[in-house]
């Protein structure tokens, strides 16, 4: 059964199923990310930074991807955003659904190349098969802390999640689920923990 790790929450896939971390594949890193490295962060007409409108950072131009890509029995694929905030507060400016929509827009994009022009035999195979599948399905896997206190507020509501990943990701996935330990998806993976939260 394949198992990953991100961060502190270990997930173990169903037998059949093939699970990565598209971000560790060589044809992420040593090819993939190559798109970035030409990009500008300034405006070509202006040569103003391209920044954050809220606190004035500048913006990255770069190329993110889900945690996990796996491939279940059933003809589909899953990509999941892991987001663990029982610790650590979130302290990114853009929203959790934006970020995760720019994540699975990358992610298409790496498995779609890969799919042609990975030199990792395995990966170019994945990629071929997450192509192939039926269904791409999106899950955002949150972890919050129990009750929620002023150095670790809860992020958001999930009911909240769930209506803006509908909003921006309904072209690829029209029923995206945000799930945690407590709530997880019948028939998929399981998730343990390898500390204890208040």
């Amino acid at each position: 059964m394949p198992t990953l790790t991100e961060a502190e929450l270990t997930f173990t896939f169903p037998e059949g199923w093939r699970a990565t971390k598209l971000d560790e594949w060589s044809f992420y890193k040593d090819q993939f990310m190559k798109l970035c490295s030409g990009l500008q962060s300034t405006c070509a007409k202006c040569d103003a930074n391209l920044h954050c409108q809220n606190c004035g950072t500048s913006k990255n131009v770069g190329i993110k991807a889900v945690d996990f890509v796996a491939i279940d029995t059933q003809d589909t694929t899953w990509l999941i955003e892991v987001k663990d905030y029982r610790r650590h507060r979130r302290t990114k400016a853009i929203d959790i659904g934006s970020e995760i929509a720019l994540k699975v827009r990358d992610t298409l994009a790496t498995i779609a190349a890969a799919s042609r022009n990975a030199n990792n035999p395995t990966e170019k195979a994945l990629a071929l098969a997450a192509l192939a599948s039926s269904h791409f399905r999106i899950v955002l896997h949150l972890e919050q802390p129990k009750t929620s206190a002023k150095l670790f507020p809860h992020a958001k509501d999930r009911a909240d999640f769930v209506q803006k990943l509908k909003q921006l990701l309904r072209s690829v996935d029209p029923r995206p689920r945000v799930v945690g330990m407590g709530s997880l998806i019948d028939g998929t993976w399981k998730v343990s923990s390898q500390k204890r939260h208040k």
